[in-house]
Order: structure tokens, then C-alpha cells, then sequence
């Protein structure tokens, strides 16, 4: 059986020599230091195991329970990084010798991060045996800048795992992109905002649009133009900073949080993400394309404190910024009139809902006198808000805000509702009424 890996300069099984406060040299295991842990039972219940791998002289030295846990039979099989390739299948291996071939010239401190899955033939390369695996640790540099050792931990993936991560990724990024989807993203905002407030700290929240797209659609065909947004965020992900999170907020718009950020500094991240996408072509399946975005941005929680806000005001400047030029950033910039109509149709919206849920929406009938008769020939519908104290609203007041806030379907489907019930009940009348060009669909329920 191997040695046990050399985590900490020794084997795990060894007592190191620590001086104490008094100067006096005493013996201490790492293991019994914290009460009897247990290193290697506690791998094999979370079926991992661990190794250390001299990638010079290519000897692997692995945990006591790696055979038991790779259900290798022949520890030999696994003594070298050859041997231990010669397992791995082949559709998988250049996963695994690609993870040390990336960064090199690392950081020779902390060295290079790796993961990476792959299928691993127990019985050998003829054998139908093999369980799959997730391998993941780090690599350190030598002084020409390649691999030199590595530390890392082989986990045993079950089918119920990997089907969790399925679901994981499924509920969590988006198919196109890899990143975070609209749910998660707008999560993700809702998470920091909270923590901003609490620290009083200040982050930029970017909505980044790629330009042109429609342009890209109809020329290429939509399946270049999902290459040409999967590209673009890709190259701004590289720029992020670590902690800082991107999501695909629609269909060619992302959404950025900025960690710890305020105006100035988002306007150098924008300017960076800018440069990483115009300043070299994307290929794609049809030819070689250029692109550009267009960002805006806000400051959370100075200019923003609800999720929405943050959303909206990043939107609004994004506008902006895609009316100026082919690339441009423009930070959110809150004036009194804005706020005040912000707020003047948020009042107006909410009034409109409330009015169709409780009922409160009321038809004034206007009569059309004949010349010849002098009589009513027909009568005009004119639509009436009702407020809770029972004063009416006319359609002029309400109407145009609605119908910019995406509510005439609503109103129209009321409307009609209350013209049907009062021809019902009054089948002699003739009423004319005015609704928008959208086709309102009567469900069964409804009067006829």
C-alpha cells in the first residue's frame, strides 16, 4: 500500500516537532491535536481520496484508502501519473492534461487551481468497468514555469450527484452563456443590496447590451447571433474581478454586480469590459464578426435601494448610452422631475390595479342627440375610475400612463366586460366605446 500523502511536509500518520510558548520542544500529531480526527474516515465516507503528485519523476504518492475507494486492485496501477493516465479514457484524458497545461508561469506560491471530471477504467483500458470522477486540487510551477507538483482530491461522482449538479445548473445558469440566469441574477442583486445597506458599503450594478445584435440576427441567422452573445460574455467574465458576478438579465443584455465599487471605479470596469469586445474579432460559424456594447450603470444603495430601482435606473441609462455612439457607459443620474414622474405613474399603476381587482371601474354614458329627432340615438361609453371614497377619476387622468405601463389590456378587457353586462341588461340600447388596438380575448366566463 502507498504512503499516506504528504499534506503538511510529513506524513499524516507522523508527529511534528513544534516548539511551545516556553521554548521547550514537544511532540504533537495534527490529528490528535483536534480531539482524534480523522482524516482518512472521513475522506471514505464522502468516498474521496487524496494524493501528492512529483510530476518530475512522475511517482504519486496517494491516501491509505485510495484502492478501496477507486476499486483499484493493483496499487501499481496507480503509483505513476502514466500509470494513472493509462486509466482514464480516452475521450476524457485531454481534460485532465489540459487543466496542468493552463496558467503556466503561475503563481509559485499558491499555485494554479484545477478541476476537472472525467470516466476512469478500473479494470483497464479493455475492461467495461468505470465510475466516474472529479478531480480537483492544485499545481505548483518549477522555476521554468511548468508543472512541477501537485496536491489534489479524487472524488467518486454517483449518479445522484451529478444529477443534482444537472439540476443545479439547470435552475441556476443560463444554457447560452454559463452564467447566472434572470432568476439568480436579480437573487443575487437582492443578496447584495441587503449586504450594502448592512456595511455600508457601496457596489455598481451594469446593464451591459450588445449592440446591433438585430442586425446580426437577420443577416447570419439566429444561431450566429447566439455565438456572438455567448462571446461577449465570456470576454467580459475574464475581466471581472473575483467576487464580482454577471447573469443574462434577456435576451442580449447582461446584468454585472461590482463588489465594493463606487462611480469612479465602475466607470474604469465599463471602459475595460468595452475594450475586451471590440478590440478583436469573434469568430463565429459563419465568418469573422466585430461587436460592441453599450452599458449602463447605477450606484447600490446610494441611488438604489429595492431591486427593481436598481433594475429600472440601470435600464434608463442604458438607453441612454446606446442613443449616443457605438460604445459608450452612462452612470444613472436621479433629477426631481424624474423622480416625481417615477412616482406619479408607480401612484397611477397601482391605482388602475386596485380599481380592476375591486371592481371600482365604472362606464359614464354620454348621450348622441339626433339632429332630425332630438332624441338619444346612441350613447358614448365613457370610462370612470372610481376611488375608494367614491369620487371618479376620468380616462384622461389614468389612461395614457397605463397604456405606457403595458395595463390597456387590462382596462380593455374591464371595459368590454361592462359594455356586455349592460347590453344584457338593457338589449335595446346602442352604446359606442372606445378601446386600444390590442385584441382583448373574452373568456368563456364572461357576459356575451
Amino acid at each position: 500500500m502507498f504512503p499516506p500523502a504528504n499534506f503538511h511536509g510529513q506524513g499524516a500518520d507522523s508527529n511534528d516537532d513544534v516548539p511551545s510558548d516556553d521554548g521547550v520542544t514537544r511532540d504533537i500529531d495534527p490529528l490528535t491535536e483536534t480531539e482524534g480526527l480523522d482524516l482518512i474516515g472521513i475522506l471514505s465516507s464522502i468516498d474521496e481520496t487524496a494524493y501528492v503528485w512529483d510530476i518530475k519523476t512522475g511517482r504519486i504518492d496517494w491516501e491509505r484508502n485510495a484502492c478501496a475507494i477507486l476499486s483499484i486492485s493493483d496499487p501499481e496501477q496507480i503509483a505513476t501519473g502514466a500509470g494513472y493516465h493509462a486509466l482514464i479514457a480516452a475521450e476524457h484524458l485531454n481534460r485532465r492534461l489540459e487543466a496542468f497545461s493552463r496558467s503556466v508561469g503561475g503563481d509559485r506560491k499558491r499555485g494554479v487551481p484545477y478541476r476537472v471530471q472525467y470516466r476512469l477504467l478500473i479494470g483497464g483500458r479493455r475492461s467495461g468497468k468505470a465510475i466516474r470522477v472529479e478531480d480537483q486540487g492544485r499545481w505548483w510551477p518549477g522555476s521554468d514555469g511548468h508543472p512541477e507538483r501537485a496536491r489534489g482530491v479524487v472524488r467518486i461522482l454517483h449518479d445522484q450527484y451529478l444529477e443534482e449538479q444537472r439540476l443545479l445548473v439547470r435552475n441556476d445558469l443560463d444554457e447560452l452563456t454559463g452564467q447566472l440566469n434572470r432568476i439568480r441574477l436579480t437573487e443575487a442583486l437582492s443578496t447584495v443590496l441587503s449586504r450594502t445597506e448592512r456595511d455600508r458599503q457601496s457596489c455598481a450594478f451594469l446593464m451591459v447590451a450588445v449592440n446591433n445584435l438585430a442586425v446580426i440576427n437577420e443577416t447570419f441567422g439566429f444561431e450566429v447571433g447566439d455565438e456572438t452573445i455567448a462571446e461577449v460574455a465570456r470576454r467580459i467574465r475574464e475581466k471581472q474581478r473575483g467576487g464580482d458576478i454577471i447573469g443574462r438579465y434577456s435576451s442580449n443584455k447582461f446584468g454585472i454586480v461590482l463588489m465594493d465599487c463606487g462611480a469612479g471605479a465602475s466607470r474604469i470596469a465599463a471602459e475595460r469590459f468595452m475594450k475586451a469586445v471590440r478590440e478583436t474579432t469573434i469568430k463565429t460559424s459563419a465568418c469573422q464578426l466585430s461587436a460592441t456594447i453599450s452599458l449602463g450603470g447605477v450606484i447600490v444603495p446610494d441611488q438604489a435601494h429595492a431591486v427593481q430601482d436598481a433594475l429600472n435606473f440601470a435600464l434608463r441609462a442604458l438607453d441612454l448610452a446606446k442613443s449616443k455612439r457605438s460604445d459608450c457607459f452612462v452612470l444613472y443620474e436621479a433629477t426631481a422631475a424624474s423622480d416625481n414622474t417615477r412616482a406619479r405613474s408607480k401612484k397611477i399603476a397601482d391605482n388602475v390595479i386596485s380599481a380592476i381587482e375591486e371592481r371600482r371601474m365604472r362606464l359614464a354614458l354620454q348621450p348622441m342627440i339626433g339632429a332630425k329627432t332630438g332624441k338619444p340615438e346612441l350613447y358614448e361609453c365613457l370610462l370612470r375610475m372610481e376611488r375608494p371614497d367614491g369620487s371618479l377619476v376620468s380616462a384622461g387622468e389614468f389612461v395614457p400612463v397605463a397604456e405606457q405601463l403595458g395595463l390597456s389590456r387590462l382596462i380593455d378587457r374591464r371595459t368590454l366586460e361592462l359594455t356586455v353586462d349592460l347590453l344584457v341588461r338593457h338589449p335595446d340600447i346602442v352604446l359606442s366605446l372606445n378601446v386600444s388596438g390590442l385584441r382583448v380575448p373574452i373568456t368563456s366566463g364572461s357576459p356575451r
